[in-house]
């Protein structure tokens, strides 16, 4: 559970430059060099991949030479913006949608790690197969 304090702050002002993409079934901001061997993939908060405040900071790690992702780690849930303002609530939806995503959210992890050559060669089973036995245990 998550305090109020926790769902509070400021929105930044700027333009995003990436790019929504589609990469392993999961909605993803993409900024930077697509040809970088540097990646980041940028886990967001409880206001979610959408959110300028988490686009505009991609965008200032791409211009150091990243290539950088924001995969949509909540299935398009995310805590609205007016709880920035707000006071004295708690607009934290116990019943989050992570736990039913994770196994998409590994997946990506598992096949940009095979991309970059850092899994276990000896492993190749699908990344959903990896993924579904890592939720499972």
């Amino acid at each position: 559970m998550a305090c109020a304090d926790c769902v509070t702050g400021f929105i930044h002002e700027g333009t995003p430059v990436g790019k929504e993409i589609t990469l392993a079934g999961l909605q993803v901001y993409a900024t930077g060099d697509e040809a970088s061997n540097r990646i980041i993939v940028f886990g967001v908060d409880v206001f979610g991949w959408k959110f300028i405040n988490s686009r505009l900071l991609a965008d200032e790690y791409a211009s150091r030479g990243f290539r950088v992702l924001i995969p949509d780690l909540f299935n398009g849930y995310e805590i609205p913006m007016w709880s920035l303002r707000a006071t004295g609530i708690d607009p934290v939806d116990e019943s989050s949608s992570l736990k039913r995503h994770a196994s998409k959210l590994l997946a990506l992890f598992i096949s940009l790690a095979q991309r970059q050559g850092h899994a276990n060669s000896e492993d190749r089973r699908a990344p959903q197969t990896l993924a579904r036995e890592a939720v499972e245990r």
